[in-house]
């Protein structure tokens, strides 16, 4: 046996307990190893009248693991297609040769998925692997270093499989609108798609049979089901579908058997399942181990193998063990009982997997061991120093490296091989012993995200402490460190000048290091804030910077300037909100050149700070704003210079985009913003594509919880003038773009992914172009259209506004008019179901008011139908009121659920936008007199308004259903 290094190889000797005796290495092997044989392309040969017998006489036997359907039976497999020829050339990302179709292309991925292994797909001609990013699987040329995005997963991919001559690659995913997709790895080319398998739960492992014309998937829900598929028919329904019971524990492991395609096995951490299949149904098997079995501890299962060239299986334990499965003599092959357990080591055995003849384990220490079919031990690898080893995957090439040395042959070849550990590294071993690193990520999300102002350089922060500087067009690691303490970084960001990037901890303490070296320029961190750093930003002069921290305070650091040199020094600290900071921005007074400094807050709050009239640990705050009513900000952004006001540009939870002048705080315009998985979290404006011309068009870049998306200037409401695309699924973290405007860099909150986006500005204006101008992409957003029931309403509310406006009694001729009063916009929305508060109409009609003050300095006091729709489709909430938006409203007005009738009253006028005594009585008069006409005179024009009819009328104790279906009418 020899063990492998970097370097060269060297003898060495070992013992493990149960194993048979070691022999002399005279005894070893002296061919080359060869894999599996490619059977692909060939048909399999007609063996019915062999198999109905085995089948037969396994049925007989086989013990049912759960209840088995049949979705349909195949009469013949098909061959599979002829095979294509491999042109790896066509794996590029010439955005010049590629039409995109998208607004957001995925250009490159920093970072891969550790938890499922990286797979080999090096033959002769090509050096290629494939591995996971969050919902993506890359094909990566690690001698080019060039990277093949495969798309089309919602989902963080759970399990990849290839098959065996390396065609095939499959990819799975679990959760809502999950897929599982064959790609041809020749050509990143997906060739079959199934759509919502496992009752729309996904799978967790998938595997292919060895002529990869099965395809077994393991659901990842419990009970779990197995499925197999025929995927080179049209059918998007399994083969055969078995579902595995509640009293299997959730199994992980997938694996069909190379010599037989209808054996296959399934095994969780408890316990392993042998699976048997034939035309009508799955039939399982599951042994029983313990640790009493055997007189030792058994460990938990890792993974597990069938054993070469024999019918015996192996599983893997975390206690460094293997379980010799097989069936005792005269009994069925297919029911194995536990023969043996093998004391490899005493290390945890994480990866267990066959390479022709030899068996091939991988372990918590970082080491690759090769044994023979007797469990001895060949060769070894330990010095990968990439951490605890995930998955291993063995390319094509088979031929035995050049012997130039004239050394003895000890006749121990594989073919170069891909570690995959969980430190997120990916390791090569090349047939000659020669070991390199193709990647090495961080295994931990990325909070900390920024671009340089003028190079092309993003740095990126982790919550391990790791800081990394990447050059993102040659796709290389400028520089990293590693901070000794440990200490978890949650945000950093630039200087103006790129001289210096602010580093913010989650112990609320915050450093600045250099943006090439990322030394630290100070010797001791400001440890001023108590709680983690949310948010930091330099000002555009670069001589302030301010941080957020989780106490809802702001730390202000400014630069005092020396005679030879200037230092970062503290200015002040400020609990400004009550709720947490949300955003942070910094700007510049449009009367003088001095910095301004604003922070927005879930309290709705807009606070500005007085920089010019603090001091040193007393920072001043100058205004305090609340934009919001009822929604919920969420970020913030200066407008660009479209107008010849200064806007600020908010983001709230309830799917509104607000401008608001950034002076007097007076809500200018209210629009309907993107409406995806949910509200906009970041909004970052994008430098104009041709910095010269004041006439370039402006863009804004925004991350939703899991999206990215692309918003197209002025705001209008236009639907057609944003798209998006998924970011991560697990969430982000982080948003910047390059100084260029050119590419997005989005994080990942859990994913430990930074994906790099090219922005496509043609296809954003192609679709606000196919979206139609003027006023029809907002007929789209009432129901039914331009020929629906609501633009009739809207019509007929119209036209009797302005006979209203005219004088409903008049003797006079009533004139048809383009427009109506701007007074009258309240009462016609409210016909048509939206019910804005007082404050939401004021805007409103400010919004229309002032709309062309300073274009023309007068006011806007009329309104024509297309400004209408405008109007109503952008201000309406963009979720109809539910049920529970009642009952949280009545306990957030009364502490309760159900409140008094008294108390309900004096609320209404003590509360919010209080009501007079005169408004409560004319509001219940309208909705209460409908219901009491017995109370009418002859002529049905009086009502008894005396305090026994409201007594009458409304209920003692006032809840959520009786506010709406006694009181307002509806269902509830």
């Amino acid at each position: 046996m020899t063990e492998r290094s970097a370097t060269s190889p060297s003898p060495r000797s070992n013992s493990f307990i149960d194993a048979p005796p070691l022999k002399d290495d005279s005894h070893i092997r002296k061919h080359n190893v060869s894999p599996e044989p490619t059977t692909t392309s060939a048909p399999p040969k007609d063996s019915s009248a062999s198999e109905t017998d085995h089948s037969n006489s396994q049925s007989e036997v086989l013990k049912e693991g759960g209840s088995s359907s049949k979705a349909s039976t195949p009469t013949a497999l098909p061959p599979p297609a002829p095979p294509l020829p491999r042109p790896h050339t066509e794996r590029s990302n010439d955005s010049e040769a590629e039409v995109s179709s998208t607004p957001l292309g995925l250009m490159w991925t920093f970072g891969l998925n550790q938890y499922v292994p990286a797979a080999s797909l090096c033959d002769e001609t090509s050096r290629v692997i494939a591995y996971t990013c969050s919902h993506t699987t890359v094909l990566y040329d690690f001698e080019a270093n060039e990277q093949h995005i495969l798309q089309g997963h919602r989902n963080v991919v759970t399990s990849v499989c290839v098959s065996i001559d390396k065609r095939w690659v499959v990819t799975a995913d679990s959760g809502q609108d999950n897929v599982i997709i064959v790609w041809n790895s020749h050509n990143g080319v997906p060739v079959k798609t199934l759509f919502g398998t496992h009752d729309g739960v996904g799978a967790c492992a998938v595997a292919l049979s060895s002529d990869s014309k099965i395809l077994a998937s393991l659901s990842s829900a419990v009970p779990q089901s197995l499925a197999l598929w025929d995927w080179s028919m049209e059918a998007d329904t399994p083969l055969l579908l078995l579902d595995l019971g509640t009293d299997c524990s959730r199994q992980t492991f997938l694996l069909f058997n190379p010599k037989d395609q209808q054996q296959l096995l399934l095994n969780s951490e408890n316990d392993v399942l042998f699976c048997f299949w034939d035309e009508e149904k799955i039939h399982t098997y599951r042994p029983k181990l313990t640790d009493l079995d055997f007189n030792r501890p058994v460990g938990r299962y890792g993974q597990s193998i069938f054993k070469p060239d024999s019918s015996a299986v192996l599983t893997a334990t975390l206690l460094g063990n293997l379980v010799v499965w097989d069936a005792k003599s005269g009994q069925n092959a297919f029911c194995r009982q536990a023969a043996k357990l093998v004391s490899l080591q005493g290390k945890a055995l994480t990866v267990l997997t066959t390479v022709g003849q030899y068996i091939v384990t991988g372990d918590s220490q970082g080491q690759v061991k090769f044994y023979d079919e007797s469990l001895k031990l060949l060769s070894w690898y330990h010095e990968l120093n990439a951490g605890p080893i995930t998955g291993v995957s063995f390319s094509t090439s088979v031929q035995p490296p050049a012997n130039t040395r004239g050394e003895k042959d000890d006749g121990f070849h594989v073919p170069e091989f891909v570690v995959t550990t969980t430190s997120a590294a990916v390791v090569i071993v090349k047939d000659n012993g020669t070991i390199s690193t193709i990647r090495r990520e961080s295994n931990v999300a990325a909070l900390g995200l920024d671009a340089h102002p003028s190079r092309p350089h993003i740095c990126t922060g982790t919550k391990s402490g790791l800081l990394r500087l990447w050059d993102y067009q040659s796709k290389t690691l400028v520089s990293e460190r590693q901070l000794v303490d440990g200490a978890s970084i949650t945000c950093l960001a630039f200087d103006a000048a790129g001289q210096f990037i602010a580093v913010g901890f989650l112990d609320g303490a915050m450093c600045i290091v250099d943006s090439l070296t990322l030394e630290d320029e100070y010797a001791s961190r400001f440890c001023y804030s108590k709680d983690a750093i949310l948010r930091c930003v330099f000002s555009p002069k670069c001589d302030y910077l301010a941080a957020v921290d989780r106490d809802c305070c702001c730390t202000v650091f400014y630069y005092k300037k020396a005679a030879d040199e200037g230092a970062w020094a503290y200015l002040g600290r400020q609990r400004s909100h009550y709720k947490p900071i949300c955003d942070v921005i910094f700007g510049i007074n449009p009367d003088s050149s001095f910095p301004r400094l604003l922070t927005l807050g879930e309290d709705r709050v807009l606070v500005e700070y007085d920089l010019s009239a603090s001091s040193e640990d007393d920072l001043r705050l100058l205004h305090c704003d609340r934009l919001e009513q009822s929604a919920v900000p969420a970020c913030m952004a200066w407008y660009p210079a479209l107008t010849s006001e200064d806007f600020l540009l908010t983001a709230n939870d309830q799917f509104k985009l607000k401008l608001f002048n950034s002076t007097t705080k007076m809500c200018r315009k209210t629009v309907l913003g993107p409406v995806y998985d949910s509200s906009l979290k970041r909004l970052l404006v994008l430098p104009p594509a041709d910095k010269n011309s004041k006439q370039s068009k402006r863009y804004v870049a925004y991350a939703t919880e899991e999206g990215v998306g692309l918003l197209k200037l002025p705001i209008d409401g236009n639907p057609h003038n944003s798209l998006s695309v998924i970011g991560h699924p697990g969430g982000l973290s982080a948003l910047c773009c390059c100084h260029e405007g050119k590419y997005l860099f989005t994080a990942g909150a859990s994913d430990a992914t930074v994906y790099m986006w090219e922005i496509h500005y043609n296809v954003l204006e192609a679709a606000s172009k196919l979206g139609g101008e003027g006023i029809i992409p907002f007929y789209d957003l009432l129901q039914g259209g331009r020929d629906g029931p609501l633009f009739a309403e809207m019509e007929d509310f119209f036209y009797y506004a302005q006979i209203k406006s005219q004088g409903v009694s008049t003797m006079h001729v009533h004139k048809a008019a383009s427009s109506i009063p701007l007074q009258e916009v309240p009462a016609i929305v409210r016909a048509l179901g939206f019910y804005p508060s007082e404050h939401e109409v004021t805007n409103l009609l400010t919004e229309v008011k002032y709309g062309q003050y300073v274009e023309t300095g007068e006011y806007v006091q009329e309104v024509n139908l297309e400004h209408l729709i405008r109007l109503y489709v952008n201000h309406r909430p963009a979720a109809s009121t539910s049920r529970d938006d009642l009952a949280d409203a009545l306990e957030t007005l009364g502490g309760s659920t159900a409140v008094a009738r008294e108390e309900f009253l004096r609320l209404l006028q003590t509360s919010g936008e209080h009501m007079t005594e005169i408004e409560i009585v004319d509001c219940l008069t309208k909705l209460l007199s409908g219901r009491h006409d017995d109370n009418d005179d002859e002529e049905g024009t009086t009502v008894d308004l005396s305090a026994s009819f409201f007594e009458e009328s409304l209920p003692e104790s006032m809840t959520a259903e009786k506010l709406m279906t006694e009181l307002l009418g509806f269902r509830y």
